[in-house]
């Protein structure tokens, strides 16, 4: 592809090891950085909003950190005072549990019972041959147990504050970086993108300017997406469960929107709460069945249906690359890169769109095609997959026409293949066999009612068609024939094909048989223009009068146009439908088709 570096393992890969040692190394100070980016991504709309009715930036800045401060407080209280007051009501479904857990006893006679016994027993008979061969026989009353008796290493008051406050305030820690972080990056959000574009974008202002723009617009649908989703899980979760029954829907409800902005685990983290409720109070198994139903019937809906398609949509990346992100992100991170993988995967993405050097991460991991359409189809014709081509064909001509499919699909093949024979990558029986097939697909192609493409020679020369179609030498021009009869046909103009098996001179015989014209010559560049023009010259000596055109399909060279001019040609067209919507334009319809406009063609 072009603009990606010709030895990406020697140029790249050292430095990507390096770095993703420094991520690994440094997540201590790197994850409160994310963290704190990711909630400034958050809050900067509301700050805006707040602007621009006046509040100045450092007073937005404040009020919007304390709402969102406030906000994290009130749910952590609600969750807390749910799970006291389940807990003051467990004794009440205490028959209700133990019906429940009965349930699960296994009884003596089943086959699970009868493992289970087997297994123990054939343990403790491992157990006794291994002492009796160590020769460790145990003496008389061994059965009774040892004391033990654990001494601690004295420790000084120290140590004890640090081991018992320690994990209670590591992570308050580590909010209140996060929070100042946020201020201030929400404050000096101008100064900060000015100092990074003067370091990164020295001569390649532009560029930088472009990549964090785009940047910043892709992260922000990736979080109005994941916004939109959640909240409508919540919404669909919450009326669930009231009309289920579990007290408290609107809250369980919040909790799975909240939940469910980490990825993967977090719905079912949520999901565990009213799942656990609804056994509790319920008796029977019926409205814990229908709340597990529920979650996951919404779960699998938004899961593998609205996030694949919005957020690759939203975020320039596929699916995979979605998935694969939030994987390697959780194995460098644990679970805050989880929660983070998305967005970083976003702004590493950008990067490799627009630092030359780091293209192969875009193809990777970016939602456009990795090869162009025509390639892919070529390549399926080299592999000699013919359901793959056939498939490749029949989906272009569904989101595009039959006409376009010829026109942007079957033509650049074409001269993919002409290329690779003229420079020895291809040689001469696999080109027959690969155009065959296409001469197989152009037939079958497009909507049952459709006209089918008429075979070389299959319209009788008596019947004066209205275009009689030449290739200039070979089957791949005999190919370009084909599908200009196949488009003509849809506007209801007759054509006729000539074989590229015949010679100029038998050609000609034949033609004069027929009282048609007007002729089209097929060339498929990079095809031969000296004999196009030679069987020009001799329809023009032969037939003065005649309309002579040529269709050079595809792109032909300023070279070739140029000797094409110097020959007395009525037209020169590059496109099927140009040349179609011509030929029916000049043609005279059949009185059953004299309805059909030209431009149908």
């Amino acid at each position: 592809m072009n603009g990606i570096a010709k030895h990406p393992a020697k140029d790249v890969l050292l430095p990507l090891v390096v770095v993703v040692a420094t991520l690994y190394f440094a997540r201590e100070f790197l994850i409160p950085l994310a963290l704190a980016i990711l909630i400034s991504f958050l809050l900067a709309p509301l700050i805006n909003r707040l602007e621009k009715i006046g509040l100045g930036r450092v007073t937005a800045v404040v009020a919007s950190t304390l709402m969102a401060l406030l906000l994290v407080v009130g749910i952590g209280y609600m969750v807390v005072g749910q799970f006291i007051d389940l807990a003051k009501k467990l004794p009440d479904y205490q028959s209700n549990l133990q019906t429940k857990i009965a349930d699960f006893k296994v009884p003596k006679d089943s086959a699970i019972s009868r493992v289970e016994e087997t297994v123990k027993k054939v343990t403790e008979q491992v157990a006794a041959s291994s002492a009796e061969e160590s020769g460790n026989a145990a003496p008389a009353g061994a059965g009774k147990p040892l004391p033990v008796k654990v001494v601690n290493t004295p420790t000084n008051a120290f140590d004890t504050f640090k081991a018992v406050v320690g994990p209670i305030f590591a992570p308050l820690g580590t909010a209140a970086l996060v929070l100042l972080l946020v201020i201030f990056f929400l404050i000096e959000r101008e100064d900060m993108r000015d100092r990074i574009i003067h370091l990164v974008g020295r001569g390649h202002l532009q560029v930088t300017t472009n990549a964090m723009d785009e940047a910043g617009r892709r992260v922000s649908r990736y979080l109005l997406a994941q916004l939109a989703i959640n909240v409508t899980y919540g919404v669909l979760v919450g009326a669930g469960l009231y009309f289920v029954g579990v007290p408290n829907a609107i809250l369980w409800g919040l909790l799975s929107a909240l939940f469910r902005f980490v990825p993967y685990v977090g719905v079912w983290i949520a999901a565990s709460l009213p799942i656990l409720l609804s056994l509790a109070i319920f008796p029977g198994w019926t409205r814990p069945a229908e709340t597990f139903g529920l979650f996951l019937i919404i779960e699998l809906i938004c899961g593998n249906i609205l996030e694949p398609w919005l957020y690759g949509s939203s975020t320039g990346m596929s699916p995979i690359a979605i998935i694969a992100a939030a994987a390697f992100w959780t194995w460098l991170w644990g679970g805050i890169g989880l929660l983070l993988a998305t967005p970083l995967t976003v702004c590493i993405a950008v990067l490799g769109k627009y630092i030359p050097r780091l293209q192969f991460i875009d193809v990777l991991i970016g939602d456009k095609p990795p090869i162009a359409c025509e390639d892919r189809f070529y390549q399926r014709l080299l592999a000699a997959d013919d359901l793959e081509v056939a498939e490749i064909a029949e989906e272009y001509a569904k989101k595009n026409s039959v006409a376009a499919t010829f026109d942007e699909l079957v033509i650049p093949t074409l001269q993919l293949i002409g290329s690779d024979l003229h420079t020895g990558t291809l040689n001469d029986e696999d080109r027959q066999r690969i155009v065959h097939d296409i001469h197989e697909v152009v037939a079958e192609l497009g909507e049952p009612d459709t006209p089918a493409s008429p075979p070389a020679g299959a319209t009788p020369l008596e019947e004066a068609p209205t275009v009689i179609c030449v290739p200039a030498r070979d089957d791949a021009d005999e190919a370009g024939c084909v599908m200009l009869a196949r488009v003509l046909a849809q506007g209801g103009v007759t054509s006729w094909v000539a074989p590229s098996k015949l010679l100029a001179s038998e050609m000609l015989e034949r033609v004069e048989r027929s009282e048609t014209r007007q002729f089209c010559i097929s060339v498929i560049p990079p095809g031969s223009v000296r004999q196009a023009t030679y069987i020009a010259l001799r329809l023009r000596d032969r037939f003065p009068d005649a309309r002579i055109v040529v269709g050079m399909w595809g792109s032909p060279d300023e070279r070739q146009m140029r000797r094409l001019n110097r020959v007395r040609m009525d037209a020169v067209y590059t496109s099927l439908v140009e040349a179609a919507k011509e030929i029916a334009g000049t043609a005279k319809p059949c009185p059953e088709t004299e309805e059909v406009s030209p431009a149908s063609a």
